[in-house]
């Protein structure tokens, strides 16, 4: 009995030295610690050695592969743009075979952020965003960083870091844009004195805005005699855009001379404005390429020049997705290249760059 007791007391003994040497559960995430806050955060040898494996901006080790791929879309809304951009991306994710899931999160840069973790939660292992807002959207790269999730921006920017916050900015030159538009202006009206133009604006916290606004004012600095007489936001939406043309009509009894809009919807509710109000020698310029806006150049109507911007991301954004899988190097910022056009070569752009 002696005998059989020691045994049980040493077997007791060596399974409270395994129960105690075990570490304790954290909640936290393997590699990682909690803060005091609650937050779990990697730790500094974790980080350090994913330092060490990967180049900047890519993860090696996260599987990817074009044969594993399932991109997220988190589209931020589905006007005319917006819908050729989509059936874009949809149409190249099924001619490469590759998995999309879209959301659309109808210009609010709070569900946007909820559709980009929606779409991690689905398992997206790669994610392309046109932010809603620079500054808004930063937590959803963070979200994505956190699951080492590479993210591609497509036609806006973020204040946030390419190769650490997200692996690059497709986009074309807004700045370019603006600038265009006032060349136009500027020498469609040189015999004017001085030229009052009405800026009309998309909406706010946008690169787009905020470049293609820049743009302007670089035109209007360097031409000299640019007065601009109205700067409003019309949200993209052409019947807000008529609706600002027409107060601004009333309050100036119609004494300017040109429209800039940031879009061609914008440019096409401009341009009812004007018509209604018998006002057809108010030149308007717009920026996008829509099918309508071009073929209203081509018919004499008061838009005047259109700046394209080309919403057919599909091939360059899934090319650029390729190379990334592919180890590729990536810089931080992809340009599109695109166009001015005019009533000189609207009849020959129209089927060269027009989208519907």
């Amino acid at each position: 009995m002696k005998k059989i007791t020691a045994v049980l007391l040493a077997a007791a003994m060596v399974l409270c030295m395994v129960s105690c040497g075990k570490p304790k559960e954290t909640g936290a995430g393997e590699g990682e610690t909690k803060t005091e806050a609650g937050t779990a955060e990697k730790t500094t040898k974790t980080a350090d050695k994913e330092s060490s494996e990967k180049p900047e901006g890519k993860d090696k080790d996260s599987g990817l592969s074009m044969e594993n791929l399932k991109v997220g879309f988190a589209q931020l809304g589905l006007d005319g743009w917006r819908t050729a951009q989509t059936a874009s991306m949809v149409e190249e994710a099924e001619k490469r075979g590759i998995e999309m899931v879209m959301t659309n999160c109808e210009q609010s840069a709070e569900k946007q952020l909820s559709d980009v973790e929606d779409l991690l939660a689905q398992g997206c292992n790669v994610i392309v965003i046109p932010p809603v807002d620079a500054d808004a959207i930063l937590p959803a790269l963070d979200a994505c960083r956190e699951k080492n999730v590479p993210v591609f921006l497509v036609d806006r920017g973020a204040n946030a870091v390419a190769g650490e916050d997200y692996v690059t900015c497709i986009v074309s030159d807004f700045v370019w844009e603006g600038e265009q538009c006032v060349k136009y202006l500027t020498s469609a009206l040189s015999d004017k004195e001085t030229i009052r133009v009405v800026e009309v604006q998309g909406t706010a916290g946008g690169t787009d805005v905020r470049d293609r606004h820049q743009g302007f004012i670089n035109g209007v600095e360097a031409a000299g005699n640019i007065e601009i007489i109205s700067d409003q936001c019309a949200n993209w939406d052409r019947a807000q855009a008529q609706n600002v043309i027409e107060n601004v009509i009333q309050s100036t009894g119609g004494e300017f001379d040109a429209i800039y809009c940031h879009n061609d919807e914008m440019a096409l509710g401009a341009t009812l404005a004007l018509e209604a109000a018998g006002l057809t020698d108010i030149i308007v310029c717009g920026i996008d390429g829509q099918r309508e806006a071009i073929q209203a150049i081509i018919d004499g109507r008061p838009l005047k020049a259109i700046a394209t911007c080309s919403p057919l991301f599909g091939p360059k954004t899934f090319d650029t997705i390729e190379a990334y899988v592919n180890g590729e190097e990536l810089e931080p910022l992809l340009i599109n290249e695109d166009y001015l056009i005019t009533p000189e070569n609207a009849a020959e752009a129209i089927d060269k760059y027009a989208y519907n």
